[in-house]
């Protein structure tokens, strides 16, 4: 008796599924929705301490990543300018 042994002949690579991931662009994001939900009272007193403290991280996170537009120089000339946001991202290629 002998026991044969086949082996299939699709030589197909089976990869994972794309695992979901966060962007720059994500985190960023993430940073103004908070701005937004704070400004429009939407976290309660006890709650405020904890997203404050999301809020810092991915700011910190952000700033060393370079994510973030640096406020430029005040324009020399004596026209009004207009108001950025205090997070903005910076401009990436993808």
């Amino acid at each position: 008796m002998t026991t044969e042994t086949t082996i299939p002949e699709s030589t197909d690579v089976v990869t994972p599924a794309e695992a979901p991931g966060l962007t720059i662009q994500d985190l960023a994001m993430v940073l103004q929705i908070v701005q937004v939900a704070a400004t429009r009272g939407a976290f309660k007193a006890e709650e405020l301490s904890a997203v404050g403290g999301l809020y810092d991280r991915v700011f910190k996170f952000l700033d060393a990543a370079g994510a973030l537009k640096k406020p430029e120089a005040a324009p020399t000339d004596t026209a009004v300018a207009e108001p950025t946001p205090e997070v903005t991202p910076a401009a990436t290629a993808e």
